[in-house]
């Protein structure tokens, strides 16, 4: 029996974007069903909302960090943000940011994960002056990816369920 090999594959996303995050889960699924086995592979999908559960740590970030944060582990990291950048953790702007920030040190120092990184550009409402700070910090941020993106660091995806599925 051929052996299969497992990759993780992280995805961090705030919560203003469920149908992104359900796109990829279908993507994976769709991955493993079709062309996955044939390669000698299976992908396994990662994320809080899944796979960590309720523990006692300094705060709910570091919680998760320690269950399934361990970014040198995955093959893929895949971030998705809209309009919310996320909460604030004690070490980060928000649990995404902190989460995608792990990511990247850890490919600085093993060479994995790969990073790719998700911007929904449609339209919005927003309406409340939070709406638009928390806007104003996912703009900021891409921003920072931009520039990352420039030095190699990062992936930088497309706009559509269909991106998810060319890479």
């Amino acid at each position: 029996m051929p052996q299969v090999e497992k990759l993780l594959v992280f995805l961090a996303a705030p919560g203003d974007v469920p149908t992104e995050r359900r796109y990829v889960g279908e993507i994976v699924t769709e991955l493993n069903r079709t062309v996955a086995s044939d390669s000698g592979v299976v992908l396994q999908l990662v994320n809080w909302e899944n796979d960590a559960f309720p523990g006692y740590g300094q705060d709910a970030q570091a919680v998760i960090n320690e269950q399934i944060a361990e970014m040198s582990k995955y093959a893929l990291f895949i971030g998705i943000m809209w309009n919310r950048l996320g909460t604030p953790t004690p070490r980060a702007a928000s649990g995404t940011v902190e989460e995608f920030e792990r990511a990247v040190e850890a490919f600085r120092h093993k060479r994995q994960p790969a990073v790719w990184f998700y911007f929904r550009e449609s339209a919005s409402r927003l309406d409340t002056e939070d709406q638009l700070e928390q806007r104003k910090k996912v703009l900021a941020f891409k921003r920072m990816c931009r520039q990352m993106e420039c030095l190699g660091r990062i992936r930088i995806l497309l706009n559509s369920e269909t991106s998810f599925a060319i890479r």
